[in-house]
């Protein structure tokens, strides 16, 4: 079984460059696990959870697996720490990513990336709605 979830790997690198940084970041662990943090507010942290769950499967698994692992995506384990990077690219979508977070509200989009930092090993802490909205607005140079 190893030998074709290699050779499946090989020819989605192949064919998507781009994404080979991200599997190996993510396949070596590179990023550290620190404490989820809910600023206090572990109803808010569990409620963003429970809908961040419902969420994933028909935003996100698609792409990047219902267990985060990756498929035509890269895996979302330890490959999510910081929180502007994710709602940016779900905001504003990067190479073969699309923009998907267009049709959902600051709130929709604060619980799928706190489910998302905090599944799979991943305990990087809540999102919050408010974070989400200044997130969203565009840099200013």
């Amino acid at each position: 079984m190893k030998t074709i979830a290699t050779a499946a790997a090989v020819l989605f690198l192949q064919h998507r460059p781009w994404s080979g940084l991200a599997l190996m970041a993510s396949a070596q662990g590179t990023t550290q696990s620190a404490a989820p943090t809910t600023g206090g507010d572990k109803e808010l942290f569990a409620e963003l959870m429970t809908e961040g769950a419902a969420e994933f499967p028909k935003t996100c698994a698609m792409c990047h697996g219902p267990e985060g692992a990756g498929l035509a995506g890269p895996a979302l384990r330890q490959n999510v720490k910081v929180a502007r990077g994710i709602v940016k690219q779900a905001v504003n979508g990067s190479n073969q990513m699309p923009p998907v977070a267009a049709a959902l509200s600051d709130r929709e989009l604060a619980a799928l990336v706190t489910y998302i930092r905090n599944s799979w090993g991943n305990e990087y802490g809540m999102v919050t709605e408010e974070e989400v909205h200044e997130f969203r607005k565009p840099v200013q140079f």
